[in-house]
């Protein structure tokens, strides 16, 4: 059984509401990433979590300082802590990515540039199988990681020099822009990639 904790996107629905949502594509994801194994999915973590998956959605409330990104924020810092006390592998997608960079030095801008499909270069290939990049990779933010903390290695990048993905030197930590869930058929690499990074 693995127990995957997922860190849900907050939205303010009504006044004085607060709610938490996932988009069911992503659990579909993870059911076809692990398909030979049980999973488990949880929308908080705890030290028996095997994996914590901080998912798109919301801004960062230094950049956007308002009630439902400091609640969105609040959960993220729970997770991280939970991932650096317990050695849990943590995989932020986008925004989620964008929080773990911030969190470890890195340098978060505004960008225009990042809706829709863009080409992928890859820097450092950090798989022995030689896991082949795809070309083009989905955008869907405003914000883009310009500069990546010292012990952060970059992976990929955009055209603009943006950090696509990246991994912590010495901590189970990881950083993708793109969104595996939005693609209309789940690509092989993206289950390929998740599997391979969090060794389950």
């Amino acid at each position: 059984m693995i127990n995957i904790g997922l860190i849900p996107t907050v939205r303010k629905k009504y006044k004085n509401q607060i709610e938490v949502c996932v988009d069911l594509r992503l659990i579909q994801f993870l059911k076809k990433t692990f398909l030979e194994k049980k999973i488990q999915i949880n929308y908080s973590v705890n030290k028996k979590t095997n994996l914590i998956i901080l998912t798109g959605g919301n801004d960062l409330s230094n950049i956007k300082n308002s009630l439902i990104n400091v609640r969105r924020d609040k959960l993220n810092k729970k997770a991280l802590y939970y991932s650096k006390s317990y050695n849990i592998p943590i995989v932020g997608y986008c925004g989620g990515a964008q929080y773990l960079a911030f969190k470890f030095g890195s340098r978060i801008s505004l960008s225009n540039k990042h809706v829709g499909n863009h080409k992928l270069f890859v820097r450092k290939n950090i798989f022995s199988r030689n896991l082949k990049f795809p070309k083009y990779i989905n955008s869907f933010h405003d914000y883009v990681i310009e500069k990546l903390g010292k012990n952060l290695v970059q992976v990929c990048f955009a055209k603009d020099k943006s950090t696509e993905f990246f991994f912590h030197k010495n901590k189970k930590v990881y950083g993708i822009m793109w969104h595996p869930e939005r693609n209309k058929k789940f690509s092989k690499f993206d289950k390929i990639l998740l599997r391979e990074i969090t060794c389950i």
